[in-house]
């Protein structure tokens, strides 16, 4: 009797950790974007977030704030940030930026705030919102 007991909460203990499955990159962008204040640093960001894709990197929200933080250290304060909305989308602001994407780079806004992204990280983002217009 009592090594079924053992047995029998070895195997609950187990099922317990395998249901809380580690988050995926996609699900980082369920809420929001990181958003870069210039192409050239969602450049860096994105270059950084390739790179440890190709590591085998778990990329959570977390992994990806560390390499924000990073390219901050790297290229200044507020160089590339995470903001939450469901209503980001591409903008042009002007005739300068009319032709985006811009080798690859979006300029993202909800109205409120705006930056740099790549157009995959849209992608991403787009997995989990649709666009309604107003």
């Amino acid at each position: 009797m009592k090594i079924t007991t053992i047995v029998l909460a070895g195997t609950l203990s187990l099922a317990g950790s395998a249901s809380a499955a580690p988050q995926t990159i996609r699900e980082a962008f369920s809420h929001g974007m990181w958003l870069c204040n210039n192409v050239a640093n969602a450049g860096d960001f994105a270059g950084k977030v390739n790179a440890a894709q190709n590591a085998g990197l778990n990329l959570t929200a977390e992994a990806l704030n560390d390499i924000a933080k990073n390219v901050i250290e790297n290229d200044g304060k507020d160089a590339c940030l995470y903001f939450e909305s469901d209503a980001f989308k591409p903008v042009a602001p002007d005739a300068d930026h009319a032709h985006f994407p811009s080798n690859g780079w979006l300029l993202i806004s909800d109205g409120k705030r705006s930056g740099w992204a790549s157009v995959n990280q849209y992608i991403i983002y787009m997995s989990f919102h649709v666009v309604v217009r107003k």
